[in-house]
């Protein structure tokens, strides 16, 4: 929906889509998903809101309607079920037990961490005796991008990780004001988007560590320096153009004096 009108079919086969995401993503139960994506919708609210909301009021398509009114359905139905699990807290203590061994780790390897791909090495001599006791001896990863990272690539690549997303946050934020075109801040906040859902869902599981995530996460990244190269373009497309009609008006306003001065002269 934050796509320009010009558009429209597009957005109605992403709404679509976005509905059967969205069923997909509920039906996993997955407590880090709900949260990435409600992070995600917050974003979109907060930066393309205003645009989103006006063209859902002024819209009297039918489908629009139909579709509102399924999400609406949808949304409070998996909103309950959310809530039921998410009072459920059988893994939080789980994820906690995990957390702390890898603080533990962090404690004995503060600057290189364990290495690559050794967390599940690692983790059986951390686990507390709960965690031993359920057989929860084997897992991969801390479940939180910020440990992963520091584990795995040391205190450096913690750093880097972590300023690699907030450049990307500030970059995001500047061109988002920095353009005026719709689809390009369309693109922008839909970028920022798939990154707020990254971190937040990362805080809880598996975030970067595997290829189709790692693949995600740079081509979020390489969008958005491609949404870059595409403003600057445009921007610097309007300033020629600018100039180009300016210089056309100058040289005419210097024609038209000089005729009216030959004219004066001969008469």
């Amino acid at each position: 929906m934050l796509l320009p009108a010009a558009y429209r079919q597009r957005r109605i086969i992403y709404a679509f889509a976005s509905v059967i995401i969205g069923i997909t993503i509920y039906l996993t139960y997955s407590r880090g998903a709900i949260l990435g994506i409600g992070g995600a919708l917050v974003v979109i609210a907060l930066l393309g809101g205003r645009g989103v909301i006006g063209r859902l009021w002024q819209s009297r398509r039918g489908v629009v309607v139909a579709m509102g009114g399924f999400a609406l359905v949808v949304g409070a139905a998996a909103i309950y079920f959310a809530l039921a699990r998410l009072t459920d807290l059988g893994s939080v203590s789980l994820r906690r037990d995990i957390w702390s061994a890898a603080l533990h780790m962090i404690k004995d390897h503060p600057i290189f961490g364990v290495g690559l791909d050794q967390f599940a090495n690692q983790y059986p001599h951390y686990a507390t005796a709960a965690v031993q006791a359920v057989g929860e001896v084997y897992t991969s990863h801390p479940h939180n991008f910020l440990l992963d990272y520091w584990l795995r690539l040391g205190i450096i690549g913690l750093l880097l990780g972590g300023l690699t997303i907030f450049l990307f946050y500030r970059f995001g934020w500047w061109l988002w004001r920095l353009t005026r075109n719709p689809l390009h801040r369309a693109i922008v906040v839909a970028l920022l988007a798939s990154m707020t859902d990254f971190v937040l869902h990362g805080l809880v599981d598996q975030a970067y560590f595997v290829p189709d995530l790692a693949l995600i996460f740079w081509f979020t990244l390489a969008s958005m320096e491609a949404t870059r190269r595409s403003v600057l373009d445009e921007k610097l497309s309007i300033r020629r153009t600018t100039f180009e009609n300016n210089d056309c008006r100058r040289r005419g306003v210097r024609r038209l004096t000089l005729e009216r001065g030959v004219a004066s002269g001969g008469s």
